[in-house]
This record gives structure tokens, sequence and C-alpha cells, in this order.
């Protein structure tokens, strides 16, 4: 990396290091043309940890198999690093809402994922995972993007499993629909500039600071 982690706040970016970056990673001038028709996606570029963990939970599902609904809740804070019994049940509650037909994709990828009982994987990365697969699966380009922003552990789960088809679309983007829309909204409001106060009554200029336009002088002349 040209930039490393530790230090890429601290350097100011180069037009052509980063052309050169970009050209390294295939990433392409823009992403992709879908998008256009679905801002809320384009929102997770500019979300902190925080605003995805609030919105954006339910995409853990992705990730989980049959095993949580019968797991105690001490199994739910040592493998998933979930404490509270509220979220247990939230979260349970999105992995039985996962339409059928993405189910079945679902099924397989958790297989791959949990295929080793004693492998910990906090929800919050669970989350990040399920994100990655959506954005795979039916935005590629900014799939690129965004993967360069996560871990390795992250990355390395989420190409494991197959793109989900372009088919499941409408119902991956109902599923998750509300949440993405509650996401947007508030990066939106975050982001929405202020409004000016102009009292159009009120003059812009006092009497001291008035004062007349010589046209002549403006135009050096060419009037007179």
């Amino acid at each position: 990396m040209p930039y490393p982690p530790d230090q890429s706040k601290k350097l100011s970016v180069d037009y052509f290091q980063l052309l050169q970056t970009r050209s390294v990673f295939e990433l392409e001038d823009q992403p992709d043309q879908e998008l256009l028709q679905f801002p809320e996606f384009i929102a997770v570029s500019v979300t902190n940890i925080e605003q995805q963990q609030q919105h954006l939970l339910k995409l853990s599902a992705l990730t989980l198999d049959t095993t949580i609904i019968h797991s105690r809740p001490q199994e739910w804070e040592q493998k998933f690093n979930v404490k509270s019994a509220d979220d247990i049940r939230k979260i349970i509650e999105h992995y039985r809402s996962i339409p059928t037909r993405l189910h079945r994709w679902q099924f397989q990828s958790a297989s791959l994922i949990n295929q080793n009982d004693n492998l910990i994987i906090p929800i919050q990365t669970r989350m990040k995972i399920g994100l990655g697969m959506v954005l795979k699966g039916f935005f590629p380009s900014f799939f690129k993007r965004w993967s360069l922003n996560v871990t390795d552990q992250v990355l390395r789960f989420v190409e494991m499993t197959e793109p989900m088809e372009q088919s499941m679309w409408n119902e991956v983007h109902e599923w998750m629909g509300k949440e993405m829309k509650a996401l947007f909204e508030e990066i939106c409001q975050q982001h929405a500039e202020s409004d000016i106060d102009i009292d159009l009554d009120t003059d812009l200029f006092t009497e001291e600071e008035s004062y007349a336009v010589d046209v002549d002088q403006l135009y050096g002349g060419s009037n007179a």
C-alpha cells in the first residue's frame, strides 16, 4: 500500500499517486452506474462504524446458521460478543426474516463461514461480512473500493462465498431496504447545508457604505 494505515492521515494525497493506486487495484474511474438508482448504498462510504452497527446489524444474519436459535446467552457472548437479551432476540428475528429465495443462498454461505465451530466472529464483524456479500453481488466496482477499508478477515470470508445472483436483487433490496433508507436519511441530515437567513426588508448596505457606480470608469471609458 502506498499509504500505510498509521501514516495515511498525516500525508497529503498526491493525485498521480492516487491514479497509480487506482490502476494497481484495477479500480474504475467511476463506481457502478446502478448506484445512481440506489444512493442509499453510496452513503455506506461515508458512515462510521457506530452508524453501521446501528442501522445495518441485520446484515449479520446472512452469516449465521440455525444453531443460533438454540444457543444460550453465554454462547452468544463468547462467540458473537452479544450480551443483551434484546439484541439476541432482534438478531434471531432478522435471521428468520430472510426471504425464502435468499435463504437458500444464505444457508450455503453460512455453512462455509461457520464450518469451524471454535472460530469466534463478533457480530460486528459479521455485519461487515454481510454488507460485503451484498456489495460483491450487486455492485462489484464499489465492492473493490469498499474492500480496501476492511480487514483481511472480513474480505476472506466474503471471498469464500459465491456472489448473489442478480435475479435475487428484489428480495435483497426489499429485505434490507428499511434499514438502508434510515441510514441514508441520517447521512443526509448530517451533511445538509445550513439555511442562510436573509432579511430582504433590510438594506445590505448602510448609508455610509453605499456608493454610486461610475459606469465609465467600470468599463474603462468605452461608453464615454
